[in-house]
């Protein structure tokens, strides 16, 4: 929800910072990534990962491997996606938060 209280959907939000030298350009190797909770769960599984979108709608790629993917499944199949804290792809980014 926006500051308007607007639903916002299908944002992502990872932020890339550059460090720069007082001339404003780019000082090399020092790049500083921060991605999000999402990105680090997903490399902690193995390959060959295939999370479930129960019984949602099934994406191109045929699994559900983010909680976006497991939302956009249930939204495609015309469900609410209400009780998130039952899906695993949530379970994964929260506890890499906690």
């Amino acid at each position: 929800m926006d500051i308007s209280g607007e639903q916002q959907r299908d944002l992502t939000h990872n932020i890339i910072k550059t460090r720069l030298n007082p001339q404003g350009e780019a000082i090399e190797d020092v790049s500083a990534h921060l991605g999000s909770d999402l990105d680090k769960a997903v490399a902690g599984r193995g390959e060959g990962y295939c999370g479930s979108c129960y019984g949602g709608t099934l994406p191109p790629s045929g699994c559900c491997n983010t909680c976006e993917e497991v939302r956009q499944s249930y939204v495609d199949r015309g469900w609410s996606f209400g009780n998130p804290d039952s899906i695993d792809q949530v379970r994964d980014v929260i506890s890499m938060m906690c």
